[in-house]
């Protein structure tokens, strides 16, 4: 997988090639994701309190639409992960949380309820453990943004023949963009050589 930056100007002119970001494989399909970015030192300020975290990184976030040059088969790529995230979490939490209620049950205590209470605790505190383990590795392998400024993007995770497709795009812009510059500077130096009447004619049309 590779990295490549992406500018702003390029996404609202559309300006990607038509190449899938995720299997680098030729399409049609896109699909519109929203990127978002926060500063990495940002999550050092949780230590001091989940509030001024939270303050901050709102303050610092930066997100940018992407119209994603996608496969059909991949629509679901952020998709899937942030359910297995969300999913994990929210199960871990119903665990713990019916172990804690068996634990404080004192009718259930005489029945090892305070056992089972405290095993199902135990279980909720591994699992997400776990569920983070594992949501931070889907993230490393899925298409994620490495930093986004007012300019432009930086992509992490972006298949080889995409970054191939957007640089030889990019190289026949930029000819066009030679060829457009170097028929007005000629058109601009003819333009000197003509009478002063044809050239008012020439620039009336």
């Amino acid at each position: 997988m590779a990295t490549i930056r992406i500018t702003r100007y390029e996404v609202r002119r559309n300006l990607l090639p038509s190449v899938c970001m995720v299997t680098g494989e030729p399409t049609g399909d896109s699909k519109r994701h929203t990127f978002r970015w926060t500063p990495p030192w940002v999550g050092i300020l949780i230590l001091g309190g989940l509030l001024p975290y939270l303050i901050v990184a709102m303050i610092l976030r930066k997100e940018i639409t992407i119209d994603v040059p996608i496969v059909a088969g991949k629509r679901g790529h952020w998709a899937v992960r942030q359910a297995f995230g969300l999913i994990g979490v929210l199960g871990c939490i119903a665990l713990g949380v019916a172990g804690i209620v068996i634990s404080s049950d004192i009718n259930n205590q005489r029945n090892q309820g305070l056992d089972l209470g405290l095993i199902l605790t135990a279980a909720a505190g591994v699992g997400l453990v776990v569920v983070i383990v594992v949501a931070l590795i889907l993230q490393s392998t899925c298409v994620r943004p490495k930093e986004i400024t007012d300019e432009a993007i930086t992509l992490a995770g972006v298949h080889e023949n995409f970054v191939v497709a957007m640089e030889e795009e990019r190289d026949r812009d930029a000819e066009e963009e030679d060829e457009a510059r170097d028929r007005k500077r000629a058109r601009r130096e003819k333009g000197r050589g003509d009478p002063p009447r044809a050239r008012r004619m020439r620039d009336d049309d």
